[in-house]
């Protein structure tokens, strides 16, 4: 089954690219704001625990690597460490190339990802950005809860 990319407006106005597998009771998100900083990305990440479905949120370093400056990540499927060069590093369009759901799982496994991106193959390698995916569960909604709303 191939998911559907849907392009919605969040409630803050900006646009969230989403993979809408059918009958699924989540949907992965790719973050429509690029983050300068890792600090940034933790923060954010720690604020979508309850959509995640996790207690905490452990981010570290081991999955960035740098190649002349440039960071890259050994994250994406083919990506490994001892392989990697500067000319695998991510621009914005190669990264919105890639679907919301890679490397994202709804069971055991990685509820988000973050990929180093640049501009374009031009941008120096100190003008790093982080774009963030992560899982969003549907909530589970309580009929009983509902109904009893919808009546009163």
């Amino acid at each position: 089954m191939v998911p559907t990319l849907v392009a919605v407006k969040n409630i803050s106005g900006l646009t969230e690219v989403i993979d809408l597998p059918d009958a699924s009771d989540h949907k992965c998100v790719r973050h429509p704001k690029l983050f300068d900083t890792m600090e940034e990305v933790k923060a954010f990440l720690k604020g979508k625990r309850k959509d995640m479905k996790v207690e905490t949120v452990n981010v570290t370093d081991g999955a960035f690597h740098q190649r002349e400056g440039y960071w890259l990540t050994s994250r994406l499927p083919g990506n490994r460490v001892e392989n990697l060069r500067k000319e695998d590093r991510l621009t914005l369009v190669k990264a919105n190339k890639i679907a919301a759901s890679t490397c994202i799982s709804s069971e055991s496994g990685n509820k988000y990802l973050i990929l180093p991106v640049y501009e374009t193959e031009e941008t120096p390698a100190d003008s790093v950005k982080f774009q963030v995916r992560y899982i969003k569960f549907k909530p589970v909604v309580n009929l009983e809860e509902a109904e009893a709303k919808l009546e009163s």
